[in-house]
């Protein structure tokens, strides 16, 4: 009974779908996706980093009614070393994780692979999709995005703050004229009472 029960998992090792990408050094973005059979699958995709970094992956099943459609999706990143691989961090996906990165942080300059895995459980198998993007890089992005809304934008002309001063010139009382339909910038000390009570009347809406 044990050894059909190896047999067994040995067959179904063998029929599991497997793809191995290799995108060299991490670029600023790196994209992998893949239509797998109906099975189990384990994808992977290799990289080296040349100096230290924190990555942002995001993973997601792009379920289409019942032809595609993935369960258990789980992505995980290792680290190439002698003897086995070192486990770093690992994090599930599904048809609604698109918007919802993880972070690996503090990552050292070396070999590492992500590895895609999960049940396929659609009628034609399953589709995914991966995205990786050091954090650096989503930030200059998002500065560069703020740079650009505002250069759009443009800047708005200033506009006089209520009951502003309106000054002409030729005044009595200092640079700028006091008049009934103006104020000028001294008119708090403007010898003619008069105006400024009128001048309140006409700016202080």
């Amino acid at each position: 009974m044990n050894t059909i029960a190896a047999a067994a998992f040995t067959m179904a090792a063998l029929h599991a779908h497997a793809v191995s990408t290799d995108w060299g050094g991490h670029d600023a973005v790196e994209l992998g996706d893949d239509k797998v059979a109906r099975g189990s699958f384990e994808d992977t995709y290799r990289f080296s980093l040349d100096d230290g970094a924190t990555l942002s992956a995001t993973a997601l099943s792009n379920n289409r009614g019942r032809g595609f459609r993935i369960s258990d999706g789980l992505v995980s990143l290792y680290q190439v070393s002698l003897g086995s691989d070192v486990l770093v961090d690992s994090f599930g996906f599904d048809g609604s994780t698109g918007d919802s990165p993880f972070t690996f942080s503090s990552l050292l300059a070396g070999d590492y692979f992500y590895e895609v895995s999960g049940e396929a459980t659609g009628r034609a198998g399953g589709w995914y999709s991966l995205a990786s993007t050091p954090v650096s890089a989503v930030r200059r992005h998002r500065v560069a995005g703020r740079g650009l809304r505002r250069a759009g934008a443009g800047v708005a002309p200033a506009q006089p703050a209520r009951g502003a001063l309106m000054p002409t010139k030729g005044s009595r009382s200092g640079p700028f004229a006091c008049t009934a339909s103006r104020r000028c910038d001294t008119h708090v000390s403007c010898p003619d009472r008069e105006h400024r009570d009128d001048d309140s009347r006409l700016f202080d809406l």
